[in-house]
This record gives structure tokens, C-alpha cells and sequence, in this order.
């Protein structure tokens, strides 16, 4: 037989090879597909039979993946500077670094946890602006980027509470509250990330969504809470500290009762406050 005979054969063989394995590939795909659909209707019927109404276009399709963090301490003289001006550095001990000048004093520790206080009229609300436009052109200068979550008043303080965003995606556990009196920034009070975050080789897997719906109703009957419908789900982080600082992925689920936070990982549930 002529060798290009030999090789046509060859080729052939392995076309169908190809075929055979990509037939194989799209076959398990719809497989996991279907089995997935039908893991969500069966979750959906359960909430359901304990009286909890779910949206299903409502529910977000997986957890975000889990992020490491190192403290950039370096950068940190920088943004005391940014609200500050020239400032002189103190070590406390600890991971605790403290920054004066003569508009204030900058904390910043090693667990994300930072706070500001400023003499009077250091920092004051431009005519025709407001507190919440000031708290986030504020928080920008120390690389906060933040959505408003509520304006609390009581007598001449009013505070803005800010939560920050990171790549679009909430960090639930990062706040700060930023406190005024009239018109004039007194305290900035909260948890940052202190440094840029990088994927976790450590971080594990995230649990399937069925599963963390599951979980989420164990863990509102383990508490003994009550409720008849989830209003919202919203993917995003906690950031959590020990040896390392991390990223985890999680879940903060609204209700017509309550607010909870649901660790993507372990599936842990804890009530908001």
C-alpha cells in the first residue's frame, strides 16, 4: 500500500477520534447542565415547602474565587499624607503605626483596621457639595473605592458609612464611617484591604450554589429566625485575618426579616450585626 494511502488512513483515524472525544465532552457538559438545573428546581421546592420564597434569576450563578492579601506597609505613610499633609511616623508596636501632623493623627493596623481624626476645619464640605460626595473623594485619596451605604444624623453629626469595592465586587466586612460636624470631617473609622489582593493557590473550593441554599436554610432554622421570602442575594467577600489576611467568598443574603452572611467556603451562616 502506497504510504499516502497509509496516511490518509492515519488522518482519518484521527478525525474520528477527535469526533468520537468531543461527542464525549458535549455529552457530559449537558449532563452536568441538566443535573445542575435539576439540583437548583429541587433547592427551589424545598425553600419553597419550609415557606421561603427564591427568585431564581435573583440567585447568582457561583461564589467569586479566593483572594490572599500582604499588608503594604510601605504605602501606608502615603496615605496618611493624602488627608494629612507632612506627617512624622511613630511605631506602636504590635503592627500599629501611628502618623501626626498638624491637621490630625492617621492609625493604621495590621489587621485592616484604620482610623483618622482631624482638628477642626482640616478638611470642610465645599459649598454646594455634600457630606456623601466628600466621603468618597476622601476615601479615593487612601485608594478606597467605596459605594454609600447609609447617612446617619444625630444633632449636628452626621456620618456616612461606606463600604468598599474591590474589582466591582463588595467586600462586606470592609466599612468605614466617616463623621462630620457642621460641615467639617472629625473621624474616619473602618477596615480597608491593606494591600493589592492576588488569587489564593491555598484558598479551596467554593461550595455549588444548591449547596450553599441548603446551608443558608439550616443555618436560619439552627438560629431559630423566621422568614417567608429572600429578597436579594449579592456575591462578594469577607475579609477575614489570622497568619493571613484573605478574601473569602461569600454571600450576603437579604431577606423580608433579616440579613445574613454566608461563607462560600464553608458554608457558615452569621446574622448581619
Amino acid at each position: 500500500m502506497a504510504w499516502s494511502k497509509v496516511k490518509n488512513i492515519i488522518i482519518l483515524i484521527l478525525l474520528l477520534a477527535n469526533l468520537f472525544l468531543l461527542l464525549m465532552i458535549f455529552t457530559q457538559a449537558r449532563s452536568s447542565a441538566q443535573y445542575q438545573d435539576q439540583a437548583m428546581t429541587d433547592v427551589l421546592e424545598v425553600l419553597e415547602r419550609n415557606g421561603i420564597h427564591l427568585d431564581q434569576e435573583g440567585i447568582p450563578e457561583s461564589f467569586c474565587t479566593p483572594m490572599v492579601l500582604q499588608r503594604d506597609q510601605e504605602g501606608e505613610p502615603a496615605l496618611a499624607v493624602a488627608l494629612l499633609g507632612p506627617v512624622e511616623a511613630q511605631d506602636l508596636g504590635s503592627g500599629r503605626h501611628l502618623y501626626r501632623s498638624d491637621l490630625g493623627t492617621a492609625e493604621f493596623r495590621s489587621n485592616g483596621n484604620f482610623n483618622f481624626e482631624f482638628e477642626a476645619g482640616a478638611l470642610t464640605v465645599e459649598a454646594g457639595s455634600n457630606e456623601q460626595a466628600h466621603a468618597l473623594a476622601c476615601m479615593e485619596q487612601l485608594g478606597f473605592e467605596g459605594e454609600v451605604l447609609s447617612l446617619e444624623e444625630d444633632g449636628a453629626s452626621r456620618t456616612v458609612v461606606l463600604r468598599q469595592v474591590w474589582e466591582r465586587i463588595p467586600v462586606f466586612s470592609c466599612t468605614v464611617r466617616l463623621t462630620y460636624q457642621d460641615g467639617q470631617l472629625r473621624s474616619i473609622v473602618g477596615e480597608r484591604l491593606m494591600g493589592a489582593p492576588a488569587e489564593d493557590p491555598e484558598g479551596g473550593t467554593a461550595i455549588s450554589v444548591p449547596t450553599a441554599l441548603l446551608r443558608f436554610l439550616s443555618g436560619i432554622h439552627s438560629m431559630g429566625d423566621v422568614c417567608s421570602e429572600i429578597t436579594s442575594i449579592q456575591s462578594g467577600y469577607l475579609l477575614s485575618v489570622s497568619d493571613t489576611v484573605r478574601l473569602t467568598p461569600a454571600w450576603y443574603i437579604s431577606t423580608d426579616t433579616d440579613s445574613y452572611y454566608l461563607d462560600g467556603l464553608t458554608g457558615a451562616l452569621t446574622k448581619e450585626g
